[in-house]
């Protein structure tokens, strides 16, 4: 994304499309089920990688979200 001087995903799709490349950059969609299971098993593990996924998706400005499943109408997003 430096390299192309943009800050986002759809920044670098737009240039990359400008250039004529083929090769775009996808959304990823990352789902967890029954995160309450893994964080009785490894809690310190999986919420280090719950933070470092939520700290690469700000940097490229992608929305990172994360839901209880007990309540799920209390979804925490973090949008940038």
């Amino acid at each position: 994304m430096h390299g192309k001087g943009v800050r986002d995903i759809k920044g670098y799709n737009e240039a990359i499309e400008k250039e004529g490349a083929a090769e775009k950059l996808p959304q990823i969609v990352i789902i967890i089920d029954e995160l309450a299971d893994l964080m009785m098993v490894a809690a310190k593990d999986v919420e280090d990688a719950i933070c470092r996924l939520a700290q690469m998706a700000r940097a490229a400005r992608n929305a990172f979200s994360y839901c209880n499943a007990k309540t799920i109408s209390r979804c925490y997003n973090r949008y940038n």
